[in-house]
């Protein structure tokens, strides 16, 4: 598993496919087919082969990194506790991680997207939680991940700032490469390569 950081931990490299094959990455997950951003979603993207899982991140009122496009919880997308209808968005900077899990973000699906079917009851997941989904312990391999950082210089009350982005990031990624961090040293503005243990390559028709 490879990850990639943008714009605070940059690895700049993407995806490895085969020589002649073109890398197949899983925009939020398998978004053409179950919502977004999910773990069921995330799930059916490696299933199907995809070489990469694309996420964004945002950070909770109590410093958690979960995966999300959006800065809020919106109504279009999630139910909110009890499974009542939102009557606005949600920012989820507002809400600490116990509180985001309330919310039901699998059960409506996106209109654009006729394909996608429901995940009832799936929440907003942390990044942690896709890690392990990505390269369960113990078992090595997994998609590269190609990571977004969730930061709006014109509303930083709904985003971490740089530094908090940073250290929680660096945190997260030590949990399954102890020492990756202090690997890339002072002054290389973040710079680094994160090359692990990979699945072997799965086969078949992506959504």
């Amino acid at each position: 598993m490879k990850i990639t950081l943008v714009p605070l931990l940059l690895l700049a490299a993407p995806a490895m496919a085969a020589p002649g094959r073109i890398a197949v990455y899983g925009h939020r997950g398998s978004a053409g087919t179950l919502p977004g951003d999910t773990l069921p979603s995330f799930q059916a993207a490696m299933d199907a082969g995809a070489d990469a899982l694309e996420l964004d991140l945002n950070v909770t009122k109590d410093g958690v990194l979960v995966v999300s496009h959006e800065q809020y919880v919106t109504p279009g997308r999630c139910l909110g506790p009890g499974g009542k209808r939102l009557e606005k968005a949600v920012p989820i900077r507002s809400l600490t991680l116990s509180e985001l899990k309330k919310y039901d973000c699998g059960s409506l699906t996106d209109p654009a997207l006729p394909g996608q079917r429901p995940a009832p009851g799936a929440p907003i997941p942390t990044l942690d939680e896709v890690f392990r989904l990505a390269a369960p312990p113990g078992k090595g391999g997994g998609p590269d991940l190609d990571i977004e950082t969730k930061l709006v210089p014109y509303t930083p009350q709904l985003s971490a700032s740089p530094a908090e982005f940073a250290r929680l990031i660096a945190a997260e990624v030590d949990k399954v490469d102890p020492g990756h961090a202090r690997r890339m040293g002072p002054g290389r503005g973040g710079r680094g390569r994160r090359d692990n243990h990979r699945l072997p390559r799965r086969t078949g028709p992506v959504p």
